[in-house]
């Protein structure tokens, strides 16, 4: 039997919904505020996008974002 990476668990388990959905969200009110702000930038938007697919990826596996920060510090330290 193959053991599967990190990536494809995600797409096994259905995660990324939180995340697609945080993005969507993000990037509704982003636009909300591009619309608000005179010119044609789209600054916002992305902002809000990347900010909402952050949230989402946090509130989809909370164990694995803080488990992958102390690991990266603990290397730090150790280096």
């Amino acid at each position: 039997m193959k053991e599967l990476n990190a990536i494809e668990m995600q797409e096994v388990s259905g995660a990324g919904i939180l995340s697609t959905a945080g993005s969507m969200v993000g990037a509704g009110i982003g636009s909300i505020l591009d619309a608000i702000t005179p010119g044609e930038s789209t600054l916002m938007t992305d902002a809000c996008q990347t900010i909402g697919r952050f949230i989402g990826a946090i509130a989809e596996n909370p164990l694995g974002i803080f488990g992958v920060i102390l690991s990266n510090l603990l290397s730090r330290n150790n280096g």
